[in-house]
């Protein structure tokens, strides 16, 4: 199967309505966690952290809203997506299951500075040697339910492919 390139960064570009609605309530309560949608997947056995920081750095280049600030342009409310970059998944370690799972509730509660960072985040946390948590956070101005659905089967394919040496 033929690789899907990232499209090309190509300035400012404008909001759809619904992005636009949620960047105004963003501005109306910066630094609230309101509107994260966020996941935690709980990971049993051995994890391939290359394999999946290569899933998580082929999901981003591919989804330039992933990788987008949100700044005013001309008066107007535009996203900008900046040049796609590898995901930095350095581990943090819990003691106890359930420490890992504060530490992911407290990664699903901090807000985004859409003006200065992407809209998308991930944190790896290890419980122990054979069990991870996956944080996945994103700002409900990029992602809702359904998509967070096709970047979790996207982000299996990739880690998938990329255990097995290939590219997804």
């Amino acid at each position: 199967a033929a690789q899907v390139a990232a499209p090309p960064v190509d300035g400012p570009r404008p909001l759809s309505p619904g992005q636009r609605r949620l960047w105004f309530l963003d501005q109306l309560t910066p630094g609230s966690a309101e509107y994260i949608v966020g996941t935690v997947w709980r990971v049993r056995g051995r994890l391939d952290e290359a394999a999946l920081a290569a899933a998580l750095t082929a999901l981003v280049a591919r989804h330039e809203p992933l990788r987008s600030r949100f700044v005013m342009a001309g008066g107007e409310p535009r996203q900008v997506a900046d040049p796609a970059a590898p995901v930095d998944l350095s581990p943090c370690h819990a003691h106890t299951l359930e420490s890992g799972l504060d530490m992911a509730a407290d990664e699903l509660s901090r807000p985004f500075d859409l003006r200065a960072c992407a809209p998308f985040r991930v944190r790896l946390i290890r419980c122990g040697a054979a069990e991870s948590l996956l944080v996945v956070a994103m700002h409900h101005v990029v992602s809702d339910a359904r998509s967070m659905q096709i970047i979790a089967d996207e982000i299996a394919i990739a880690y998938r492919a990329h255990r097995r040496g290939e590219t997804p």
